[in-house]
């Protein structure tokens, strides 16, 4: 049985459990102000945040690839008898690919200009340009899949040499295939456009290997094809 007092000290330790310390009472107002830094800091940063761009504007990135698609290839899936190659049609001179490329080199300090003062501050252009690049990259995908299959198609089984050969043998298909690889290589700029439109490339000096690169191998594509096109697969 307990007594009166045992009854006293019970009800003053509960009280005493229950009442804060001294140092709890310090750190309350603490906690308090730390969470509400860190609550000002988020919104802070997500003020800061360009705005996430609409369905409507993605999906006009993408159209416009899709036109960029079609005008390249109105000019590369010709008619196989009018591929050039085999002396029936002659390959354009060198003044195509230095034309190309020369614009090629003069719209990316332009277009990085245009991204860091209109896109980059006003949208997140990781996201516009979210659909544009996949469809970019799965028909890069699809297109180099094909090629393959027209190389192996025509070595193995329609009696295109590797090494050597003829130069009028443009029945195999193999001819085609090549003129497609090096068209290929002018939509291949649009690699540099995405990196440089999305903010990848902060300096000159960033974006010149991956810029000179592109226009090496152009116009190192247009040689082989103009000397090889329709002798060997050695240019590829």
């Amino acid at each position: 049985m307990c007594g009166p007092t045992d009854t006293v000290v019970v009800r003053v330790e509960e009280r005493g459990a229950q009442a804060p310390s001294a140092a709890d009472s310090v750190n309350k107002p603490a906690m308090a102000h730390n969470l509400s830094e860190a609550d000002a800091n988020g919104i802070l940063s997500k003020s800061m945040d360009p705005p996430v761009p609409s369905l409507a504007a993605r999906y006009t990135c993408a159209s416009i690839l899709v036109g960029v698609f079609a005008v390249w290839g109105k000019y590369t899936f010709v008619d196989e008898a009018k591929v050039p190659g085999g002396g029936r049609v002659e390959l354009h001179n060198w003044k195509v690919p230095a034309a190309l490329t020369t614009f090629y080199l003069v719209s990316l300090p332009l277009l990085r200009w245009f991204s860091n003062k209109f896109l980059l501050p006003n949208v997140d252009v990781k996201i516009l340009l979210r659909e544009a690049m996949i469809l970019y990259n799965a028909g890069q995908v699809v297109l180099n899949a094909w090629m393959v299959y027209r190389f192996v198609d025509a070595v193995m089984f329609r009696g295109h040499p590797f090494v050597g050969g003829p130069v009028d043998l443009v029945d195999t298909g193999a001819t085609f295939a090549i003129w497609v690889h090096y068209c290929d290589k002018y939509l291949e700029f649009l690699d540099t456009y995405f990196m440089v439109l999305r903010g990848k490339m902060d300096q000159v000096s960033s974006v010149e290997e991956p810029m000179l690169r592109h226009e090496r191998r152009t116009c190192r594509r247009f040689t082989d094809t103009r000397c090889f096109l329709s002798s060997h697969l050695l240019c590829l």
